[in-house]
């Protein structure tokens, strides 16, 4: 391997919490995402799920330099019911982007190929899984290192991103260029919540929006959420990592003062990351999320002045409404020279393909009888 780099393994939370001022140093090189690079977001993330999962983060120095995390956590799955090892980013469905962080100044091709000497390395994987990530810089890296890797690897759409660009966007003229039912709707559904009594809107970020997350979880605890394993605890932790930041930005609906609609978003650098809804599930059909919507947009358009808000993974209905971009969330694979990741590299590109080629065959002739 390369003179150049040095590898250090972290395989615990003592080793994570010691370099927490390079690992922001080297994140903040990522000004609209640093908030989801950061070590308190990696650290909140790991206080609440790490659990059994082995703890995998591979560190690459230049000097004394840190250059490259490469963010891990090891697993056992099962691909074609064989028992595989897996090394995957760190994060869930809680977690907008899974990437590496990699110091922009370095060269690709170098670093590229030094990553994955050290990671073939590290012992007891198969794959190794980076990712989801969408179109954008962290994706052109990952596919740029991966390039230089050596090893085999591929890449595949997992799930839908909407976003909105809207630099330079006032809200009044957007909202005109919406369809004419989602304008109609709007208006109809503020007519019926009027008729229920006094509904006031608040649209608060950092140290304030802090003091209203009792509201926050005052609706959470009344909507459908409340049947999620993980209960509102989490994200009122990491309101208290975001607010210090000034990242925190809360929208709530009150009815006659209570509280009965919750939007939790994170602002980072010129993007808005859409993170939660929730509602008090007995006003569900006045379209209250629909409605705080409107408002929040308006906010982040007019008052922020925002370039991107992201409404994050999924393709559901009412986000084509909204957006006016929809990608891909994209996972890459590396596979590791073991027998079970020769194996598994070819029943992702061998066996995958041909099945679904068959399946679309008796698909047609379906068709044709």
């Amino acid at each position: 391997m390369s003179a150049e780099y040095s590898v250090v393994i972290i395989d615990n939370l003592s080793g994570f919490s010691r370099i927490q001022q390079e690992w922001d140093a080297l994140a903040s090189q990522y000004h609209d995402e640093y908030f989801f690079l950061s070590h308190g977001w990696y650290g909140l993330w790991l206080n609440y799920f790490l659990k059994g999962s082995r703890l995998c983060i591979v560190t690459v120095y230049k000097g004394d330099r840190l250059v490259a995390i490469a963010p891990f956590l090891g697993k056992v799955e099962r691909i074609k019911r064989i028992p595989v090892r897996k090394l995957e980013s760190i994060g869930n469905a809680y977690s907008p982007l899974r990437s590496l962080i990699i110091d922009r100044s370095e060269s690709k091709q170098r670093l590229g190929e030094f990553l994955f000497q050290a990671l073939r390395k590290v012992p007891g994987w198969d794959i190794a899984q980076i990712g989801p990530l969408y179109d954008g810089e962290l994706y052109s890296q990952a596919m740029d290192l991966l390039h230089y890797s050596g090893c085999n690897w591929l890449h595949k759409a997992v799930d839908c991103n909407w976003r909105l660009p809207c630099e330079g966007l006032a809200y009044e003229g957007y909202l005109k260029c919406r369809d004419k039912g989602v304008r109609q709707e709007i208006k109809r559904r503020n007519k019926k919540l009027g008729e229920l009594g006094s509904i006031e809107i608040k649209i608060v970020k950092g140290h304030e929006a802090a003091a209203y997350m009792a509201d926050y979880s005052d609706v959470y605890e009344k909507s459908w959420k409340q049947a999620e394993h993980l209960g509102p605890g989490f994200h009122v932790d990491l309101g208290e990592i975001a607010a210090r930041g000034n990242n925190l930005l809360l929208a709530l609906m009150y009815l006659d003062g209570q509280p009965i609609a919750a939007q939790y978003r994170i602002l980072c650098g010129d993007k808005c990351f859409f993170l939660k809804t929730a509602y008090d599930s007995r006003y569900k059909r006045y379209s209250v999320g629909l409605v705080l919507l409107n408002h929040v947009l308006q906010y982040l358009m007019d008052s922020e002045q925002v370039k991107m808000v992201d409404f994050g993974p999924g393709n559901e209905t009412y986000k084509s409404d909204w957006a006016e971009i929809k990608g891909n969330y994209t996972n890459f694979y590396l596979f590791n020279k073991t027998i079970k990741g020769v194996l598994a590299h070819f029943a992702y590109t061998k066996v995958n393909p041909i099945v679904k080629r068959f399946g679309k065959r008796l698909e047609e002739e379906g068709h044709e009888g």
